[in-house]
Formats: structure tokens, C-alpha cells, sequence
């Protein structure tokens, strides 16, 4: 969290006073990184503890456990017809009122080129897009987003959007952070054990 904190101040200020012209130094992260990497949490029920001084945020994937518990309730009623927006990046898909499948339309981000974008049927699954469609800078020929590679606080962007569609609407917002890090490779050992379908704009 404090890590994203400090790229968010570069990418994407709140306001004028937090702006960086920056990237976070080597110097600044490394701190930031070492407390990460000597934190970690105990669950007891309801309850989680955080022990060491990382700074945790849980940004989208708070999002698609919110979906996921909408998806049981909507099951324990017998509802079947929703759509369920948790913001661009986070959709719950059931089936319309005709009990047809939503057609979901992934577009790739244009930055002055032609768009371009593809449909596809989808019911009953979770849709999970990370990218750079929103927070993003270009500094020194490189993209920079808020999304951080965890190993090394590096933020620098390989992709423009990553989209994963699974039945676990929680599942897909995880993993579509994942693929945006690690892409296809990532993407090739994950479904090794989850089931899901995803989409990368290079």
C-alpha cells in the first residue's frame, strides 16, 4: 500500500500538493519494500491481525469479494436476471431479463490510434480488467501505472489492459492484477489451477 501510495502520487495525484514529477527513488521504495516483506496477517474468524509496519490496500480485489458475496446472495434468492457494475474494471453478470447472455465489449485503450475492441457472450461469470486506461504517465519513453510489481516496486506498465472472466467474480479481479504483472507466462501457470479466460492488450 504505502509503495502504491508513493506511485499514485507520480501517476495520478489527488491533488496539486501531493504531485510528484518524479518516480519514486530506489532509495524511497527499498524502506517501503523491506516492511512489506517483513509484515504478514493472522485470520481468527471475522478478525485480521497485520503484524509489522506494511501498509496494506486492498483497492479492487475488496471490490470482487463484494461481488462474490452478491453472486451467493443472488443464488440463495433464485435470482438469475442481473448485471452488478463495481466500478469499469469490476462486472457480475447473471443473465436479462429474457434470459439471455450480456454481450461484453473489451476495448483496447486508443492513445490516438484506432480503437480497437472485441465482443463476446458472457453469463453467470465475474469480468476483471486491470490497465492503464485511467492512471498512467509517460516519463522518459517508459508508462508508469499504479499497479506495482510487489518483488521490486517497479511500476512500470508492459500492457495496456488485462481482462480475466471466471465464475469467481473475486478470483477475477486477483488474477486480472496478476496477468497485468506477469502476462502470459503468469497466465499459462495460474491455469494450471484456476479456470478462467482472460485478454491482453499489448
Amino acid at each position: 500500500g504505502a509503495v502504491t501510495s508513493h506511485w499514485k502520487r507520480f501517476v495520478s495525484p489527488e491533488n496539486e500538493e501531493d504531485h510528484s514529477d518524479v518516480p519514486p527513488s530506489e532509495d524511497t521504495l527499498l524502506p517501503l519494500l523491506n516492511d512489506m516483506n517483513s509484515t504478514s496477517l493472522t485470520f481468527d474468524g471475522d478478525t485480521v491481525t497485520r503484524h509489522g509496519k506494511g501498509v496494506i490496500d486492498v483497492g479492487a480485489f475488496a471490490k470482487g469479494f463484494a461481488l462474490r458475496k452478491a453472486k451467493e446472495y443472488f443464488e440463495e434468492q433464485g435470482l438469475q436476471a442481473y448485471l452488478v457494475n463495481a466500478g469499469t474494471s469490476s462486472l457480475l453478470l447473471g443473465v436479462t431479463r429474457k434470459n439471455e447472455a450480456y454481450t461484453v465489449s473489451l476495448q483496447r485503450p486508443s492513445y490516438g490510434d484506432p480503437k480497437l475492441s472485441i465482443t463476446y457472450p458472457a453469463k453467470y461469470e465475474g469480468v476483471g480488467t486491470s490497465g492503464i486506461s485511467e492512471q498512467y504517465r509517460i516519463y522518459g519513453g517508459k508508462t508508469y501505472t499504479h499497479i506495482v510489481n510487489p518483488k521490486n516496486g517497479d511500476a512500470e506498465a508492459h500492457y495496456d489492459t488485462v481482462t480475466v472472466k471466471t465464475k469467481d467474480p473475486a478470483l477475477a479481479n486477483v488474477l486480472s492484477t496478476v496477468l497485468f504483472l506477469g502476462g502470459p507466462d503468469a497466465a499459462k501457470q495460474l491455469s494450471k489451477t484456476y479456470d478462467f479466460g482472460y485478454l491482453i492488450w499489448d
